[in-house]
């Protein structure tokens, strides 16, 4: 048994056993969402070491990860919470998943030109992930791009807050 300790932006992950350390383990195609502190099965082949999989006794529920809203925004704009996200699979496809709410005060302009957040690497969709949501009382579009950034596009009449309750987008 051995434990993750870096999930690498290639797909890869580093991970330690019994004091050593394995740098850029490969991983079989099942073991889809890589989280540091899993503990995992590996084995060596001809080509290198290459991870089987996580070792689960009771399957967690995904968990819930506030974000730090960038400057401008705040939390549980028109009463939605706080804003989180999950990853969660779905029939084999990898997902993020978002709840909650934030706010800004200038009608029509989200600041930071839009940008609420930067995803982490192990977070971003491999092209870029475009869905609508609730906005001061009219539909908006967020932009999920592949360098991480949250962006909502505003269309003319959007007031001060964004609702992301619901939001799903894939990123596999």
């Amino acid at each position: 048994m051995a434990t993750v300790s870096t999930v690498n932006s290639d797909g890869t992950v580093d991970v330690t056993r019994a004091g050593d350390s394995y740098p850029s383990v490969r991983l079989l195609t099942g073991y889809l969402i890589p989280t540091v502190g899993d503990s995992v099965e590996i084995i060596k082949t001809a080509g290198g070491w290459v991870c089987v999989g996580r070792l689960q006794t009771v399957t967690p529920a995904p968990q819930w990860v506030s974000v730090s809203l960038v400057s401008g925004y705040t939390n549980n704009g028109n009463g939605n919470g706080t804003v989180q996200y999950r990853r969660i699979v779905d029939h084999g496809s990898v997902f993020i998943e978002w709840c909650g709410g934030m706010s800004w005060t200038t009608s029509g302009s989200p600041p930071n030109g839009g940008q609420f957040f930067t995803m982490p690497a192990a977070a971003r969709p491999l092209s870029q992930r475009s869905v609508s949501a609730a906005a001061g009382g009219v539909p908006t579009k967020i932009d999920f791009r592949t360098a991480g950034e949250c962006v909502i596009v505003p269309p003319s009449g959007v007031t001060t807050w964004c609702s992301v309750n619901g939001v799903r987008y894939r990123i596999d």
